[in-house]
């Protein structure tokens, strides 16, 4: 069981205000006030005398959890549940104002605690991309969670499976190769029927050479880190384009059959626009600017993501505004321009922004790329409207389901896995609960 200690990034910001609270007194009876802890989100920790991790989780309500946690287990009655308020002896809390906050101060403590294994612990998996690998002998397209080359590589996605979506969609539209073991035979391997279909130039039997192949697979990745870019002159407005450009003239010189083969290719473009692909962009342009609700709704807390560095920034009162908008913009395009490359260790942390990103309106915070962020105007305007939304039910809200939470266990083998078992495989949301009465007996640090 590791010791209780922080790691470096909870003292920058991140978690920087915490409280200790005492379970048991010098007597053994329970000394925890419940009425005196704040029913809101929040990480916890449970620990044992001589200051050992016990438990670690995140909870929508802290105060309800507690109770359920701490609750006395009646002597022979058959349940999994761990008897934490016989053996643990202290309590110490995090508060966290949105889903994302918490899963950040989570991860920075498993990680710190448990370096080995804290990956299992998580909800959330590091980012998939789509990677052109243009310099070897046989170039392809690949799905990876560690991309070699940011500058030819596409994402970021959140499975394996929508990673091997998005290279079919873009082998069909560019004509690539779809068996990799054949290409592997050129110039002398055997044509598929992709060939006789007109859907492949067939670098296998040296009908084009290696290094136009090369060429085709580059503007493909091209097309893929440019699925959304604002500009109007982005790879994916000329290639579409182009397209429309292609298919009406087919029509006008009645080449029907061409026609309704780019009419096709078009439809099948509009995948790479649906919400399966929304965060989809350039891997060496990972870069966005997170903004989540803060102490109430007056206030925005900020976070600036580059790569896999996540750095929180000080809370903003919506009066101050406009101010901070022309701060965010130039501070998160100042870093998209610099070099930031994926270390392994940080992943983890890319893979945090995109479980969120992907949860789509279920996720109340509001989350721009730099690529959006050149118009300050504009992005106060988003910002604006982003805090008129209400407020969604989430899991733990009152009137909703409810959930448990992402815990992580360290006092025995057995104790482990029946905490894990017990985890929910994706975390709470918002609830609407008080802060609560300080406790008389809480050494809070801030």
């Amino acid at each position: 069981m590791p010791l209780f200690t922080l790691p470096p990034e909870l003292s920058s910001g991140i978690g920087d205000a915490w409280r200790s609270v005492p379970l048991q007194s010098a007597q053994g009876a329970t000394a925890i006030d419940f009425s005196a802890i704040p029913n809101r989100r929040a990480v916890y920790v449970f620990l044992e005398e001589d200051e050992h991790v016990v438990l670690v989780a995140t909870t929508a309500h802290l105060r309800n959890t507690l109770v359920h946690r701490l609750a006395e287990i009646p002597e022979g009655a058959h349940t999994r549940a761990i008897p934490y308020g016989q053996f643990c002896r202290k309590l110490i809390y995090f508060p966290a104002h949105s889903p994302f906050s918490a899963d950040l101060i989570f991860l920075l403590l498993v990680r710190h605690w448990y370096p080995q294994t804290f990956g299992e612990m998580l909800s959330w998996r590091r980012p998939w991309f789509v990677e052109a690998r243009i310099g070897q002998m046989f170039p392809r397209l690949i799905k990876t969670d560690s991309p070699e080359e940011l500058s030819l590589a596409a994402g970021p996605v959140d499975s394996r499976a929508a990673a091997g979506r998005l290279i079919e969609t873009v082998e069909e539209l560019f004509d690539l190769c779809r068996y990799y073991s054949i290409l592997q035979q050129a110039p002398d391997g055997a044509a598929c029927a992709y060939k006789d279909m007109g859907k492949c130039p067939a670098p296998c039997d040296g009908s084009i050479s290696m290094d136009q192949y090369r060429t085709q697979l580059a503007a493909a990745i091209d097309l893929a880190r440019n699925l959304h870019a604002p500009c109007g002159d982005s790879a994916w407005n000329r290639w579409h384009a182009a397209q429309e450009s292609a298919m009406r003239q087919a029509a006008a010189q009645l080449r029907f059959e061409q026609a309704n083969n780019l009419k096709t290719r078009l439809a099948r473009a509009d995948v790479l626009q649906t919400s399966a692909f929304a965060a989809v962009q350039a891997a060496d342009k990972f870069c966005y600017l997170a903004l989540q609700p803060g102490a109430g709704r007056p206030w925005i807390e900020p976070f600036y993501i580059h790569g896999g560095t996540i750095q929180r920034q000080a809370a903003v009162h919506k009066r101050d505004l406009p101010a901070a908008c022309g701060r965010w913009c130039t501070d998160v395009c100042a870093a998209a321009n610099s070099a930031e490359d994926f270390q392994s260790s940080r992943l983890w942390f890319a893979g945090l922004l995109t479980h969120h990103l992907y949860r789509g309106e279920a996720d109340p915070g509001l989350y721009l790329p730099a690529q959006e962020l050149h118009d300050e105007q504009a992005v106060c305007r988003r910002v604006q409207e982003w805090l008129k939304k209400p407020p969604r039910k989430m899991p733990g809200d009152p009137g909703a389901s409810s959930g448990a939470d992402n815990s992580a266990a360290g006092p025995s083998p057995d104790l482990i896995s029946e905490a894990t078992a017990n985890a929910a495989p994706t975390n709470l949301y918002p609830g609407a609960g008080r802060a609560g009465s300080s406790n008389p007996a809480a050494e809070e640090h801030v």
